[in-house]
């Protein structure tokens, strides 16, 4: 008994869990579209009170004139828009369907072969539970971060929650960072 207890219990905290990004040692993914249209996926580097810089990681290139993996420098004049990305959560779907629908399917078949027909209250009883846990979860995704051209010092300070070095680097850490990327300064764009 105290096992079939124990089973359904962790079955009810399974289903109930988030499944929220965790913070990473890295910085976020990142859409940057410049003012000439130019879009890329970077990672979010450091942020400062004039520029951003990024690791470019992404295949979403619209030209290929650039190097993967090379770290830019990009004022926030040439910059049309950052999108943060990695936030709206598909995650919990699985476990919708896994946790709630298919124990109600489970439940109608065995019912069904014991010859019990389900009322309109039983069907709604075991359906009712997955269908507004999908309902829910999918009106409750949040918007990705944007960010907008010319940030003001909240937004700048926002931004920061998403770069892999949250303060700016002296002299000394930058000269290590971008010689392990094979570079002696960062690139503009």
């Amino acid at each position: 008994m105290r096992t079939a207890i124990c089973i359904i219990l962790s079955t009810l905290i399974f289903s109930c869990a988030p499944h929220l990004k965790t913070l990473s040692f890295e910085g976020d993914a990142s859409e940057i579209t410049l003012g000439n249209d130019y879009t890329f996926t970077a990672e979010l580097m450091m942020v400062t009170d004039s520029a951003i810089y990024v690791k470019q990681i992404g295949d979403k290139l619209k030209s290929s004139s650039t190097s993967s993996g090379k770290i830019y420098q990009i004022p926030y004049a040439n910059i049309r828009q950052i999108k943060i990305e990695g936030y709206v959560n598909k995650g919990w779907l699985p476990a919708v369907l896994l946790f709630q629908f298919l124990p109600a399917v489970l439940l109608t078949v065995a019912a069904s072969s014991a010859g019990a027909e389900l009322s309109s209250g039983g069907v709604l009883l075991l359906y009712g539970p997955p269908v507004i846990t999908y309902f829910l979860f999918s009106t409750s995704q949040p918007d990705s971060p944007q960010f907008a051209a010319l940030p003001g010092a909240d937004q700048i300070t926002e931004l920061r929650k998403y770069a892999r070095y949250r303060t700016e680097l002296d002299d000394e850490q930058w000269r290590i960072i971008l010689q392990k990327h094979g570079q002696k300064a960062p690139k503009s764009f």
